[in-house]
């Protein structure tokens, strides 16, 4: 039987010298956030940032098909996603992620109530846990399985850039679009170098808009 072979189309120090260019500009965009997603002082690149260095080649990610599923207790929603090519449409990878509700963050959130402070004032008070809503953990589906196809394309000039290759979407504990609706205020000092001091936390307790909260999560590497 003939044996099909890959082949290389182009020079690939063209190919490198390319992707080294998308590399530093990427760079120069993800440096200027004011939040950054950084674990064991390793940095993750959230969808945005996919998207944005989507753009450089002229690929973006859409959303094919998603699906509630039901396990048990266990409930959520499989997303598959597909990256298209602008010139001509073509679908030219794809992938699928899960969001489901056995997931720490994903399980249930703190709930949170106004009340009046004896001798004045109001305090932010919790009262109790409530389930996460569904439509958020449709959105997280899709928005990991996007993030995920163009990582099957992408990944390699994103570790050019210095990042891990894992969408920030996939860590444990975080978050992303579906959005903390406990109300719980979050404060990160984030140094340019993405390390977060102790001197930096001090800092940023003196910010006018950390007055009048109940608690703040500092996160320091």
């Amino acid at each position: 039987a003939e044996v099909t072979q890959l082949v290389v189309k182009r020079a690939p120090d063209m190919v490198l010298a390319e992707a080294q260019k998308a590399a530093t500009a990427l760079k120069d965009v993800i440096d200027k956030k004011p939040k950054k997603v950084i674990m064991n002082n390793e940095q993750y690149l959230e969808f945005e940032d996919w998207q944005t260095l989507g753009r450089f080649y002229n690929v973006t990610a859409k959303v094919i098909e998603t699906e509630y599923i039901e396990w048990g207790t266990v409930k959520g929603f499989n997303a598959k996603a597909v990256v298209i090519r602008g010139t001509d449409g073509m679908e030219i990878t794809a992938a699928e992620a899960m969001c489901l509700n056995d997931e720490d963050k994903w399980s249930t959130r703190a709930e949170y109530e106004w009340r009046d402070k004896e001798g004045g004032g109001r305090e932010r008070v919790k009262v109790g846990e409530k389930p996460v809503p569904l439509f958020q953990l449709k959105s997280m589906a899709q928005t990991r399985a996007c993030a995920k196809a163009l990582r099957n394309v992408l990944s390699w000039v994103v570790v050019l850039a210095g990042y891990k290759a894992t969408p920030a979407e996939e860590l444990p504990g975080h978050e992303g679009d579906g959005g903390d609706t406990s109300g719980a205020p979050k404060v990160n000092a984030v140094r340019p170098d993405g390390v977060t001091k102790v001197a930096d936390v001090k800092e940023a307790r003196k910010k006018p808009e950390a007055a009048g909260r109940d608690w703040h999560r500092f996160d320091v590497y």
